[in-house]
């Protein structure tokens, strides 16, 4: 029984982003046990994952984090048509709402965290990062699987292992 959220790179790099897709893809399937899936609704790893994890975890309960900020419309609207056939809710970030709100509410009771930052160097004005930091300050599990194909790692607390 697991509560996973999601966060990653808004964009893929050009002529990367099947690759990148594919990464997200692989990485989301392979998970066990997901009770309840999180994700925000940014373009990018965002709406790949609100895509593999509707497909992937049909009896999981679906949360989208919509933040007042841009975002991308459409999977809002995918995610709405969904919600008729699936357990499932939308939740709309108050007005003034910032992504850090969106991002802190998203790993609040989250058992774990999925991160597909661009790179695994850690970047200090990403919201990917600052959605990894969150989480670790709350001790949150965390599974990083940088897109530019370097190697993944898990870390549980202090312990860092690679995947």
């Amino acid at each position: 029984m697991t509560v996973v959220a999601v966060t990653g790179a808004r964009g893929f790099r050009k002529g990367e982003e099947e690759i990148a897709r594919g990464i997200v893809r692989k990485t989301l399937e392979g998970l066990q046990g997901v009770t309840e899936f999180r994700t925000g609704a940014a373009f990018g790893v965002d709406t790949v994952a609100c895509e593999v994890g509707l497909n992937s975890f049909k009896k999981a309960w679906h949360r989208l984090y919509v933040p007042d900020q841009p975002h991308n419309a459409d999977v809002v609207e995918m995610f709405d048509l969904w919600r008729d056939a699936r357990r499932a809710d939308i939740i709309r970030m108050p007005k003034g709402s910032s992504y850090r709100d969106r991002n802190i509410a998203m790993v609040e009771g989250a058992e774990m965290v999925c991160a597909f930052p661009s790179t695994g160097e850690e970047i200090v004005r990403s919201g990917t990062w600052m959605t990894v930091r969150l989480a670790r300050r709350a001790g949150v599990p965390l599974l990083v699987v940088p897109l530019s194909g370097e190697k993944g790692w898990v870390e549980n607390g202090a312990e860092r292992v690679h995947a």
